[in-house]
């Protein structure tokens, strides 16, 4: 009986090790399957950020995507989807219009419609960006 529980035991530990090594691979095969094409750029008011509108293209099966990320200002757009704003269609269609409105408020001049797939409304952790929507 020991020796059945010790079989089932290492067999148990052999398949989450596999399955652990198989997601793994899985997660860096396709993460490069999406790029992101940046649109504009808008910079804040005291330099410190810039709101990116951005299409996120993942391959022929998905359609056009008009995303909004907020980064540090000078660094790098990532291959990430968008952190503040996401919605159907192609930027030279449907990307809103950005203003910053002071040091720390984001005017997206987009209406909601509820068609978006992200829509906040406050950005970052210790210096809150807020975001503002409408005409």
């Amino acid at each position: 009986m020991e020796l059945i529980i010790k079989i089932i035991i290492r067999l148990g530990i052999g398949s989450a090790i596999i399955s652990t090594l198989f997601i793994f691979w899985g997660a860096s095969m396709f993460s490069g399957m999406c790029g992101n094409y940046i649109h504009s750029k808008t910079t804040s008011l005291d330099e410190k950020y810039e709101a990116v509108i951005f299409q996120r293209d993942c391959g022929a099966t998905t359609g056009f995507s008009t995303q909004i990320s907020i980064i540090k200002f000078g660094s790098k757009l990532e291959n990430d989807p968008g952190n503040i704003f996401s919605i159907s269609g192609h930027p030279e269609k449907v990307a809103p219009e950005l203003v910053w409105i002071n040091t720390n408020t984001l005017h997206i001049k987009h209406d909601v419609t509820g068609n978006e797939y992200l829509l906040e409304v406050d950005f970052g952790w210790f210096e809150k960006l807020k975001i503002k929507y409408g005409k």
